[in-house]
């Protein structure tokens, strides 16, 4: 049995979300980017749908873009 939504137009929150609380707290502070980690472990359970597959074997070496 599957669960089918209908869903009209684009999905998600137009324009995002900008919740008004707190930003006093760095509403005059740059963003920047953090460095990448030296391991990132993502799961590939799905909780509908088909099963995803791995391209890679667990121990391959990955760099970004792969």
């Amino acid at each position: 049995m599957a669960l089918r939504l209908k869903i009209s137009g684009k999905p998600g929150f137009k324009n995002g979300v900008h919740p008004p609380e707190n930003k006093e707290l760095t509403s005059g502070i740059a963003s920047r980017r953090l460095p990448f980690p030296d391991e990132i472990i993502l799961p590939l359970s799905q909780h509908i749908g088909r099963p995803a597959e791995a391209l890679v074997t667990p121990g391959d070496r990955v760099e970004r873009g792969d």
